[in-house]
């Protein structure tokens, strides 16, 4: 039956698992705190008069004074452990954690199931006669129901509680195009946001996001992915737009001149504005936004070159011009 009015703080139940695959109930802490670590972010959104704060995911852990007693299960179970100085898989233990408030025997109390929890100790304090540990919990937290069968908890998953993951570590998108990312873990449906990138969208189809960038996107930032989870998970993940630039070309590529004649050439692509770079001291060259007069001096007789367009990209794009002056 569902406990009402006051929840007291044997009705918290806390079982590790031996190294027989046995759970069994921490009964001589005198204290059990479950602290849940949240790990945040802020975020200035442009619409907010104040940063908001945005949970990422929780890492709990729980620290125990275990009073030490010969003969207690769990602290020959530990002491072996801190004897033993029992490090990587060997300091790692499953973890039950029982809602006794919520639920009855029958039914099934609320559970967490933490499998590869890690045991770390603090100290020995002989003189308050208690092993002093905390446990770390593992990356996945089971959700499910427990009964307690001939003195033992028996556990009953429901859906795990996986951390969001992707695909990549970074996503690449190029201007006016898409870049696909996969999602593992955390519970569907999903959605996506783009944080601090101009001209870009997300759109989520099951456990695919498509992100995709206008022609003219640009920027470094984020994609944020939330789960329908409760409570909801959050992943982030960089996002970049890279720029492509179109190649220069200069139309007509050859022209012929007299002196004191003049032609024009029509500069498209690369990156504005242009430049240029000659040899020939027959002529004249200017430009105005995307076309380019080519004059030939004067005095000037028969010579032949080349003009180097060159846009503002780096590195520049650069195109070629034939010029020709006859007399």
């Amino acid at each position: 039956m569902t406990i009402a009015g006051l929840i007291k703080k044997n009705r918290i139940a806390l079982f590790l698992k031996d190294s027989l695959g046995v759970y069994n109930r921490i009964c001589k802490s005198q204290e059990l705190s479950i602290s849940m670590n949240p790990e945040t972010e802020d975020y200035d959104f442009i619409c907010k008069e104040m940063p908001e704060t945005v949970l990422k995911y929780y890492k709990p852990s729980i620290s125990q004074n275990l009073v030490m007693f010969k003969g207690d299960t769990i602290f020959e179970e530990l002491f072996a452990m801190y004897y033993n100085l029992a490090t990587d898989d060997d300091a790692k233990r499953d973890c039950l954690i029982i809602y006794m408030f919520d639920g009855d025997n029958e039914a099934g109390y609320k559970a967490w199931e933490i499998k590869g929890s890690t045991i770390v100790f603090d100290e020995m304090a002989c003189t308050d006669n208690t092993l002093n540990f905390n446990i770390n919990f593992g990356g996945v937290i089971d959700l499910g129901t427990a009964k307690i069968v001939d003195g033992h908890p028996v556990f009953s998953a429901g859906t795990p509680v996986e951390q969001i993951s992707v695909d990549v570590e970074e996503i690449l998108v190029d201007q006016g195009n898409v870049a696909v990312v996969n999602v593992s873990g955390g519970v569907a449906p999903f959605s996506a946001t783009v944080f601090d990138v101009t001209g870009v969208t997300a759109s989520v189809s099951d456990r695919t996001i498509t992100v995709t960038a206008a022609v003219d996107a640009s920027g470094t930032g984020t994609l944020a992915i939330y789960d329908s989870g409760d409570p909801q998970q959050m992943f982030e993940v960089a996002l970049t737009v890279t720029s492509i630039v179109p190649s220069l070309t200069a139309t007509p590529d050859e022209i012929t001149l007299q002196a004191s004649g003049s032609d024009t050439v029509t500069l498209a692509g690369g990156v504005a504005p242009y430049t240029y770079n000659t040899e020939m001291t027959s002529i004249t060259v200017s430009i105005s936004d995307d076309v380019a007069t080519i004059t030939a001096n004067y005095d000037a007789t028969t010579d032949s070159g080349t003009v180097t367009f060159l846009d503002s990209s780096d590195p520049a794009n650069t195109v070629d011009v034939s010029v020709s002056i006859t007399e």
